[in-house]
């Protein structure tokens, strides 16, 4: 008993001893004071303003001026073709690493989709930074088309977009998106998303984080095409999967399931009873009548 009070105390007066050190360090300034928020569940003052609001259904402003690779004046109105949706990401071509994760992410799954580029539907890039140019669009884009075999050949398919201040400002808030300088990091804080639009203009799905798999953009694509994209079998898929947002993907429709369930069931008992069916009806066609009296 002696040994355990002895070896809690030692170690009780080392403990308080490292806090009163820590906090004679100063470790009760800005960066405890952001921790404290962190772990209170508050959000960070540098956080304020970024994240993104769900806004599926809404129309974007198709006539804002942008600037593409080319140096040419665009509007979202020039992607937008019949039966041809959009996938649309913000993003801007400095970022030291979360934007070339998102652009990598949603490359990769492009390479495994079996949907074109430029034929069955575009992706178009918008750098939130303003201070950046087409010359440094056409280098990101360069880049990209060189680094994913599928790319190849389909750069028409590939947009790199920059605005004015102004003009970035207007569409990022009608869709949604938050972002935010944070100076002493030097970049931008945001957040990774890719927005599905159908080729009406409307927000049909918002896939967020990083995980992007071929499956969730061609259901997503074939939702915001209405049908028109795909197969027999893609609209068999459609019927079966729903999109989760907690999950963000598309997961099994356990509803939609057991209804194809008993539709299938149903048939196949009819298919199995008709025959016998028939063979009743034709027997009982054929009997001669018993006469009364």
């Amino acid at each position: 008993m002696h040994n355990f009070l002895s070896y809690f105390t030692r170690n009780t007066l080392v403990a308080a001893s490292f806090i009163s050190i820590m906090f004679l360090l100063g470790c009760q300034g800005p960066t405890w004071n952001q921790s404290a928020k962190t772990m209170s569940g508050e959000k960070p003052e540098v956080l304020d303003g970024v994240g993104v609001t769900t806004k599926i259904g809404d129309t974007l402003p198709s006539n804002i001026e942008l600037i593409n690779e080319d140096g040419e004046s665009v509007t979202l109105q020039d992607y937008l073709k019949p039966g041809r949706p959009l996938l649309f990401s913000v993003v801007y071509y400095n970022c030291p690493s979360l934007c070339n994760l998102h652009m990598n992410s949603v490359g990769g799954a492009l390479e495994d989709l079996s949907f074109e580029a430029g034929k069955d539907f575009d992706w178009v890039l918008l750098s939130m930074d303003h201070k950046e140019g087409p010359e440094l669009a056409v280098k990101k884009k360069n880049a990209y088309i060189k680094n994913f075999e599928k790319a190849k050949g389909k750069e028409k398919g590939w947009h790199f977009l920059t605005g004015t201040e102004a003009n970035v400002a207007a569409l990022t808030s009608k869709l949604g998106f938050g972002f935010k300088w944070n100076a002493s990091m030097k970049e931008y804080a945001h957040a990774s998303v890719v927005y599905v639009v159908t080729p009406e203009g409307k927000v049909s799905q918002m896939l967020k984080g990083l995980d992007f798999g071929a499956r969730d953009f061609r259901l997503s694509l074939i939702q915001a095409s209405k049908g028109k994209l795909g197969d027999f079998l893609d609209q068999a898929l459609m019927f079966c999967y729903r999109f989760d947002p907690n999950k963000n993907k598309y997961t099994l429709y356990a509803f939609n399931i057991m209804r194809a369930g008993g539709a299938f069931t149903l048939l196949v008992l009819l298919i199995l009873l008709s025959p016998i069916w028939i063979k009743e009806y034709q027997h009982s066609r054929g009997k001669p009548r018993k006469e009364k009296g």
